[in-house]
This record gives C-alpha cells, structure tokens and sequence, in this order.
C-alpha cells in the first residue's frame, strides 16, 4: 500500500510541475511576469506598480533587468513595443520609460490593455555593451 501512495504522490507532483513548467508566462498577480532575452544575457521581471494588471485604465509598470549572473542592468535605453498576436494588432498606446529606479529597475507609464486575452509585451534593450530583446506572454484573464 505505501507504494501506491507514493506513486500518487509523485505523480501529482509530476502533474503540477508540468502545468507549472507550461505556462511561464502566467505569474501570481504579486510576481509579474518573467522570462529571458533572446539570448540569454539577460533576465526581465514586468509588474504592474498596482500588483494587478487592470484592463481599460492607463497603468504604471515596473520592469526590472538583470543579466546572466544576476547583476541589475542600469542605464539601458529601452523599446516598448506589443500587442496581440492571435487579433493582428499592436498595443493601443505607446509606453515609454518615465524614470530609471535604483537596481535596474525602470518605470514604463502608457501601458493600457484594451480588452482581455493574450498579449506580448516586448522590450528592446540597448546598453553600451549589447543589444537584446525580451518577450513577456501575458495572459489577461477576468
């Protein structure tokens, strides 16, 4: 019997790891959203100032970069650019950075999602050094 339990057990915990691992773009409200440049260089967590992504109101959002060995990226020019890929149409404003916040941490105002469904937010990163995009998959479910 003890067998089969742990089975169970290791089963379920195989399920939720798996429909974890399946949808990196849907984060607990108070996370946001991360991923990981095209490359690799740099890792980026987006979140709405508010804690929850809200539809038909302008919101701030924070987005925060750190590179491969997690050093915050500061002095990065920023590209925001996005839509909904599966309606054909881009963002219905144009966020832009307002302010770079300390530890790599930059406030983007303008972000408004008319309607719910899937979006893409993405974010081209310029330094000194390279150059690099992120693509943050966001779920807006009511």
């Amino acid at each position: 019997m003890p067998q089969i339990g742990i089975r169970r057990g290791a089963l379920a915990l195989l399920a939720s790891l798996t429909f974890a691992c399946s949808f990196p773009g849907l984060p607990a409200a108070e996370e946001g959203w991360s991923t990981h440049s095209d490359s690799g260089r740099l890792a980026g967590r987006l979140t709405p100032e508010s804690g929850a992504a809200v539809v038909g109101q302008f919101q701030i959002w924070i987005l925060e970069l750190r590179d491969a060995s997690g050093v915050a990226v500061a002095g990065a020019d920023l590209a925001i650019t996005g839509g909904m890929p599966f309606h054909g149409h881009g963002l219905p404003t144009q966020p832009r950075v307002s302010e770079e916040l300390a530890g790599g941490r930059y406030r983007i105002e303008g972000v408004k999602l008319n309607m719910y469904g899937d979006w893409v937010i993405e974010v081209v990163v310029q330094t000194a050094t390279f150059r690099d995009r992120l693509r943050f998959d966001l779920a807006i479910d009511f």
